[in-house]
């Protein structure tokens, strides 16, 4: 008799588990994978991408990343998205992207977080973006357990209309510096999307490798 709990308790597990999977949400809507890339400036240049390295608001890609800092960063960014009416039916105006993160190093680790907003001024203003305006953050801890290499762990939040997001993100990252004859190797592995988000889905895998061929050398 005393195993019948533990039976009904596995049960539950599996069922909840296939419930989960069944009930996936509906994938994300068309361009949602590009609203990452407004989290901070530095994003919006370079693209947001799992060996991405940079300050608390990067951590919202990768939550690993952030485990080799060694001093407190504060970021704000802010950014004019400007509506070109000769591109498309959008009218006159911009939209803009709003950020404030931070991160503290300890020595248990580097935790943090940031907030952020994005949105334009007019709902109908650009009506091909794929969500609406929305306020959304994370937190997250990571510890650097060898040399170069990272492990965190996130935490996502968001709302907006007709958008939540209550996610969890688990993270890997790894610099071997140099190998062969390339320079700042990277590889990073990110599982998200452990909750309920516009994007990522249920359990998205992110994969990443990164590296230099080309370095400049000092005239000195």
């Amino acid at each position: 008799m005393k195993n019948k709990p533990k039976s009904i308790n596995i049960f539950v597990i599996f069922f909840l588990i296939v419930f989960n999977i069944h009930a996936a949400p509906d994938p994300s809507q068309f361009g949602a994978d590009a609203v990452p890339d407004l989290f901070n400036a530095e994003l919006a240049g370079q693209g947001a991408f799992s060996t991405s390295s940079g300050g608390a608001t990067t951590s919202a890609i990768n939550p690993a990343q952030g485990a080799e800092a060694h001093r407190m960063i504060f970021d704000v960014n802010y950014l004019a998205i400007p509506a070109i009416p000769s591109m498309g039916k959008e009218k006159d105006g911009y939209m803009q992207a709003i950020s404030l993160g931070a991160l503290f190093p300890t020595r248990y680790g580097v935790f943090g977080g940031s907030i952020r907003y994005i949105g334009g001024f007019d709902k109908d203003q650009f009506v091909y973006f794929p969500i609406d305006p929305a306020f959304s953050g994370n937190l997250f801890a990571s510890k650097e357990v060898y040399p170069g290499m990272s492990l965190g762990i996130g935490f996502n939040f968001g709302f907006g209309k007709d958008i939540l997001t209550l996610t969890g993100d688990l993270g890997f990252r790894y610099n071997a510096g140099k190998l062969g004859f390339i320079d700042n190797f990277t590889c990073a592995v990110v599982i998200r999307g452990l909750g309920v988000s516009y994007y990522p889905t249920w359990l998205t895998l992110l994969t990443g490798i990164s590296f230099d061929l080309v370095r400049k050398r000092s005239g000195r």
